[in-house]
């Protein structure tokens, strides 16, 4: 799954500049995170995304990010003669955000913005084959500083107001990227 997803972000990135009259790629890691610990030394993780940006107008966009979630699940199974047995395993999710921003008036720097769309969650667990697409309302906003006219550092978050059960993916998410805007 790992080469499918990089093929796919790939394509991603290299096509959608070609039919964008004015836009913005980028990369970014949700949720961050890591930490210390005396056995396993330093760690760090988060899901890895590209995303695609059009401008209408100076104040109104339409982004789509596709990131990388990787989670571990717990099935166990309670045979009617024996004892019950836990299987691990990894459970790759896809979370797609098709979001409509609005970009407040800022300074030539500083880009905050609000939007609202759809997350897409395709979820796929290896050892059982499952494979479906969970859907919900979205809620976003953040802001982007731009370092030169092209290359912003982007600060994003993300809400999903209804509890989604069936994914790892948080309902609220947290993102660092940089951006390159044409």
């Amino acid at each position: 799954m790992t080469k499918r997803f990089a093929i796919l972000a790939g394509l991603f990135l290299f096509v959608t500049p070609l039919f964008a009259q004015k836009g913005a790629i980028s990369v970014f890691v949700a949720n961050p995170g890591g930490g210390w610990s005396s056995n396993e030394g330093t760690s760090a993780n988060g899901d890895i995304g590209v995303g695609a940006e059009y401008w209408f107008s100076p104040r109104v966009s339409a982004t789509v990010n596709v990131s990388r979630h990787q989670d571990v699940a717990a099935v166990t199974v309670f045979p009617i003669n024996g004892f019950p047995t836990t299987t691990f395993s990894r459970v790759y999710e896809y979370p797609v955000d098709a979001l409509l921003r609005y970009r407040f008036a800022g300074s030539e720097r500083w880009k905050p913005y609000l939007g609202g769309g759809l997350r897409a969650v395709r979820v796929f667990n290896p050892p059982f084959g499952d494979r479906s697409w969970n859907f919900a309302p979205e809620f976003n906003g953040g802001v982007t500083f731009l370092m030169t006219k092209k290359l912003g550092l982007d600060f994003d978050g993300r809400f999903v107001p209804i509890e989604n059960r069936y994914t790892g993916v948080d309902d609220g998410r947290v993102s660092v990227g940089l951006s390159w805007r044409w």
